[in-house]
């Protein structure tokens, strides 16, 4: 075993020595095995979602009911009322459509607009979230978006613990942020509608609306975008009616507070809403967890961005003609050369699996080590790797890996392209992300 694992090095040695200028090399597994490589697990998906609260005060003595309860719940948007429905459809499709003409500022006929910062422009919802048709919750690497349907019922309960709904109204909030990955600041909008209201509701009710930012100091703080006032901000909610809210929202967690640091902002971002119906308890309604991460490892200076979506680097042979050869090196990589089809996003293809980043010098080196150390490489030429070596998918980790001789101007390019989109993005340790190459003939790995 031992003599044939000696000959397996020797034979690549001399393959990657006799090889021409761009040809791959696969190997079967790693040429050092005394490398304290151990892979972090994955990140786990975040779940969202919204929660509100069941209050019950007395009832009016001798009116035979013992309890007036309000009771606040998300539900789908399959659960509206038929009208609503049909209203909502409409409402959508003209956001939709404002959000690609990129009017001045939002208006929608079917629900007019009761309350809007002074700056109404600014709260045009972005394209890329998908309002009126699929949302995307993480449509890119700097936006996060959220569209949630929700109930408000006036509930009065007698003295035999009979229970009924005597007022409702269904209400719909689509909120966006907009994350900056050079500023520890970012824009955070809310769009809510009202529905039918019916019974006790008919005539709507009172509430407040907050920044989640207020309740969680420690993380973010807020102000509101049209005047730079506190929260809370008091809304008159009627039926069939939309209200526009904006906040200036910010860095005030560890990242901020010394370098080296993560503020994870998923849980702690989102709008909180409190109110009391004319006859009903208090009530309060959270709408949050979105996506969201500022840090100040990727570089000194704290910025933010969507951690929830997973970025891609592309190594354009049309853009870049220097990278030609290891973009040549990742396409057959990705397509037969390898058993996995590292940095390809596996919804697409079955042996696809996202790279994730190891910061780590030493792992680095170690990965390095493992695929390029026993290659001698033309004068002029570099040994280049598959994954690369600064991911935990590296050859130190990974047995699944290739090889590629290339000119040393391609190695150089494409380390040139990998480090500005770890620095754009803002893709730190264990960050999931994909890799993408194009040939000079513009034909792309997948």
């Amino acid at each position: 075993m031992l003599a044939r694992k000696k000959t397996r090095r020797l034979l690549k040695h001399l393959i990657a020595c006799a090889a021409a200028i761009g040809s791959l090399a696969f190997t079967a597994g790693p040429a050092y095995s005394s490398v304290p490589a151990v892979r972090p697990a994955p990140p786990a998906p975040k779940p969202h979602g919204a929660s509100g609260t069941y209050s019950c005060r007395p009832g009016t003595p001798g009116s035979g009911v013992t309890r007036r309860c309000v009771r606040i719940k998300p539900i789908s948007a399959a659960q509206l009322s038929t009208a609503d429905r049909s209203r909502r459809h409409a409402v959508l499709a003209q956001v939709a459509a404002e959000s690609k003409t990129r009017k001045s500022g939002l208006a929608i006929s079917a629900l007019p607009l009761r309350k809007a910062p002074a700056s109404a422009s600014a709260l045009t919802p972005p394209t890329q979230c998908g309002f009126g048709s699929a949302v995307y919750s993480a449509p890119d690497r700097f936006t996060a978006c959220g569209d949630q349907t929700w109930e408000l019922d006036d509930i009065q309960i007698d003295s035999t613990g009979e229970s009924t709904v005597v007022g409702f109204m269904e209400l719909e909030d689509l909120q966006w942020f907009n994350y900056s990955a050079t500023n520890s600041a970012w824009t955070h909008y809310l769009l809510m509608m009202s529905y039918t209201g019916d019974g006790t509701l008919a005539d709507g009710f009172d509430a407040e609306v907050s920044s989640a930012c207020d309740a969680n100091p420690g993380i973010c703080a807020a102000v509101a975008y049209s005047n730079g006032a506190p929260d809370p901000q008091p809304v008159a909610v009627t039926p069939d009616s939309s209200y526009e809210f904006g906040w200036t929202e910010q860095d005030q967690g560890p990242a901020l507070a010394s370098i080296g640091n993560v503020t994870e902002l998923y849980g702690y971002t989102g709008v909180n809403f409190a109110g009391s119906t004319p006859v009903g308890g208090p009530w309060t309604f959270s709408d949050g967890s979105f996506g969201g991460r500022c840090d100040s490892i990727a570089n000194a200076a704290d910025g933010c961005i969507d951690d929830e979506y997973v970025p891609t680097v592309i190594f354009d042979s049309t853009v870049n003609p220097l990278v030609a050869p290891v973009a040549q090196h990742i396409y057959d990589a990705q397509n037969g050369g390898l058993v996995t089809a590292w940095g390809v996003d596996p919804s697409l293809r079955n042996n696809g699996a996202y790279l994730s980043r190891d910061m780590n010098p030493a792992d680095n080196t170690a990965n390095n080590r493992a695929a390029c150390g026993s290659v001698t490489t033309p004068t002029g030429s570099n040994c280049d790797e598959f994954p690369m070596a600064s991911t935990y998918e590296g050859a130190a980790f990974n047995s699944d890996y290739s090889i590629a001789i290339v000119p040393a101007s391609a190695n150089s390019s494409q380390g040139g392209i990998l480090s500005n989109f770890y620095g754009s993005n803002r893709v730190i340790d264990n960050d999931l992300f994909m890799a993408l190459s194009v040939l000079p003939n513009g034909t792309a790995s997948w």
